[in-house]
């Protein structure tokens, strides 16, 4: 989970900035092979995406890419939130 602090992101349309952020997003937070968020690493995949030796990360987005990471966890936290 990225815990820094922002404001709310304002994303726009980049199939490649798309494409990370989903694979990041579904990497992260998937809850198995049959999950919405691991079947996000598989599209992206068909799509062409290939995250390479290194791996994608937080910091590897673009600004683009992480605003749109942002909101993908932020709705992750508000429909999987605990109530506490």
């Amino acid at each position: 989970m990225h815990n820094a602090k922002h404001k709310e992101p304002t994303a726009r349309f980049d199939r490649l900035d798309i494409c990370m952020a989903y694979y990041l997003y579904g990497y992260l937070y998937h809850g198995g092979q049959f999950s919405k968020e691991y079947a996000y690493m598989g599209r992206a995949m068909a799509l062409g995406f290939r995250p390479g030796a290194m791996g994608v990360n937080f910091e590897s987005l673009s600004e683009n890419g992480q605003a749109i990471f942002l909101n993908l966890e932020d709705e992750y936290l508000t429909t999987h939130s605990t109530g506490v």
